[in-house]
This record gives C-alpha cells, structure tokens and sequence, in this order.
C-alpha cells in the first residue's frame, strides 16, 4: 500500500502467505476492543519505525516460510497480534495480523524487545495453533503464562529457525513467566 492510498480502500479479506500477490492491509482498529486475544502480544520496546513495501513483503513471505496455511494479514497503524474474527458467516476465525513492531526494537536487556522478526513470527503463528488447538489460556489473568506457553511452543514447533531466534523465543517464555510471578505478588 502506498502512503498516499487510505487504508479503508483496501480490500480487508484476509490473505494466506501462500500466494504471491502483496499482503492485505487491515483497516486500521484497535484490537483491544475487539476480543479478549486480539491483545497485542509482543511487549512495549519493539520497533515503531513505518514498514516499507520490502519489508512488508519480506514478513509475509518470512510467515509463508514457517507455515503458509495461517492466515495473515499487514496493519501498518497496528500492533502485532493473533485476532479472532468473525468472518462473512459469523464463523470465529483466527488470524496474525503484524504491524511495524513484528521488528525488534533498541532495548537490550529486555529479551521481548530484541526478538527478531523470525521468532516474533513464529510466535505470532504459534498463538494461531494454540487457540486452534484449544491449548491457549484465555484468561486475562493469565496472560503472562499465555504468552510464555506461546514461546515455548514456537521453539519447539520452529526448531528450524536459527539457534539464536530460538533462544530468543525461550529468553522471551522466562521473562513472561518473571512478569506473572511479578504479577502475582503484586496482587497479594
């Protein structure tokens, strides 16, 4: 989509990886009122510079290398997260919509903000499979648990990604079960 182009003239269906033609850009909404797992899933810290047309290619073609059965879709106003719609037919349907913060961000000590591209992806793809399996952890209460599940989960199903993406991945899981715990003490 070009800068000039507004977001509501594009066609919102979404698009799996699979095909060649030029990701779908969603409208731009905010997924926090949407439905309880449209949350954002990646933490504060995280890229926020625009996305150019290469390297929005370039995520969607990184999602169809992983699994090019998820549906995906590129909201250049909004934040990376697994969404459930309701599509044509009032049928929930899953799917990973990216922003520019599917890109890691400056900070170094937080292991959420330095997750590469590739292992956001994969988590991204991993929160499709885990609610499609019925594996996820719904709960608000538990999202930090969720999230590191997610991880973890990506590690193990994308063990082909490069050693270091899944580190990250694993590094990401400790830190989310870190914020729990926090979370936890914090409500005694």
């Amino acid at each position: 989509m070009t800068s000039g182009e507004d977001a509501s003239e594009v066609d919102p269906e979404p698009t799996d990886a699979s095909n060649s033609q030029a990701p779908v850009t969603a409208p731009a909404t905010n997924p926090d009122t949407e439905d309880e797992r449209g949350r954002p899933s990646l933490l504060a810290g995280r890229s926020s510079q625009p996305l150019g047309e290469r390297e929005v290619r370039a995520v969607a073609e990184t999602f169809a290398g992983l699994d090019y059965t998820v549906p995906i879709r590129y909201d250049s106003d909004g934040r990376t997260s697994f969404r459930i719609e309701l599509d044509e037919f009032d049928i929930r349907t899953g799917i990973v919509v990216y922003g520019r913060d599917i890109y890691p961000g400056t900070g170094l000590v937080d292991p959420n903000s330095a997750l590469g591209m590739q292992a956001a992806a994969a988590h991204e793809i991993s929160h499709y499979y885990r609610w499609r399996d019925r594996t996820e952890l719904p709960e608000l209460d538990f999202e930090h648990l969720d999230e590191a599940l997610t991880s973890l989960d990506a590690a193990i199903r994308f063990s082909q990604l490069p050693p270091h993406h899944v580190r990250q991945l694993i590094l990401d899981a400790i830190q989310r079960i870190q914020l729990h715990y926090q979370s936890v003490r914090n409500a005694e």
